[in-house]
């Protein structure tokens, strides 16, 4: 059960004037008058439901009648205009009876009274076919990155070179080079603030040496490092790849899936030389920079 409540009540004197008590009391006597076929209850009804005594209930009701919130003829008291303000619907109350006619009728009803719940369905999957709107990547620009490098998590990186390292592999992958992937990019590469810079151990590759994850490896833990090392893979980055074989190394050695992993791949390829196709896209990128 349910009644109108009209937003105008915010600007009615009569209903603004009234005390936070006494507003309270309006609100629930409009609730009494909707169970009652828009008639106050006895008083006696009243106080129990508003929880009050009855001598409380009694000055409420004369205090709304007085600012002309309830009207009354001696007899009878209800809400004031009740019957304007909670008019009955004109034919709600005939298409709820429709369709719980359509949604209980058995298999064997003629098929026309399952037409309109049929096109409704339709209807509701056409809605739920309708493309999102999708928000377009913002790009990194100057304040952006100048920014970045401010900010004391990522000061120790050169923001800038890892950027550009973002963008060839974005352009090589036909990925959009958004500030949420560079974000992402960033935080793989990043170091520890306090951790002291130790001799490369291995091989002569350049670059950011991604960190380790914290010790002991949680599954999440396992699970990101596993596919992280898997795209590595994928795309045959050799200097992160390299980068990560040497911090196996300096920790004693493989032990988990994708260490092992690591460990192999990069002693099978790491004295081949780029293919020329690779060293042809790597090129073309590069020159793309420098010449924005």
């Amino acid at each position: 059960m349910w009644l109108r409540l009209y937003t105008d009540i915010l600007n009615d004197v009569k209903v603004q004037r009234l005390s936070g008590d006494e507003f309270k009391a309006w609100i629930n006597l409009l609730a009494l008058a909707k169970e009652h076929g828009g008639l106050i209850p006895p008083l006696e009804d009243v106080a129990f439901r508003l929880r009050t005594t009855e001598e409380e209930a009694t000055r409420l009701v004369e205090v709304l009648v007085k600012r002309g919130l309830l009207d009354t003829d001696g007899a009878n008291t209800a809400p004031h205009n009740w019957h304007v303000r909670q008019f009955e619907s004109d034919n709600s109350t005939e298409r709820v009876k429709r369709f719980r006619n359509v949604t209980e009728t058995s298999p064997d009803t003629e098929a026309d009274t399952e037409t309109e719940p049929e096109q409704s369905r339709a209807e509701t999957e056409a809605s739920r076919a309708k493309p999102r709107s999708v928000r377009a990547a913002v790009p990194a620009d100057d304040e952006f990155l100048d920014g970045l490098q401010k900010n004391p998590a990522y000061s120790m990186l050169n923001v800038r070179h890892c950027y550009q390292r973002m963008v060839v592999w974005c352009e090589t992958n036909s990925k959009q080079p958004s500030r949420r992937r560079f974000i992402n990019w960033l935080n793989r590469e990043d170091k520890p603030m306090t951790a002291k810079v130790q001799k490369q151990t291995g091989n002569a590759n350049v670059g950011a040496r991604t960190p380790s994850p914290p010790k002991p490896m949680t599954p999440e833990d396992e699970a990101f490092m596993a596919k992280y090392v898997e795209e590595l893979i994928t795309y045959e980055d050799l200097i992160q790849l390299g980068n990560e074989y040497d911090a196996i190394v300096a920790r004693g050695g493989a032990k988990a899936e994708w260490e092992i992993a690591v460990v192999a791949y990069y002693e099978l390829h790491k004295d081949e030389p780029a293919g020329p196709e690779r060293m042809a896209q790597l090129n073309a990128s590069i020159d793309a920079l420098a010449h924005r």
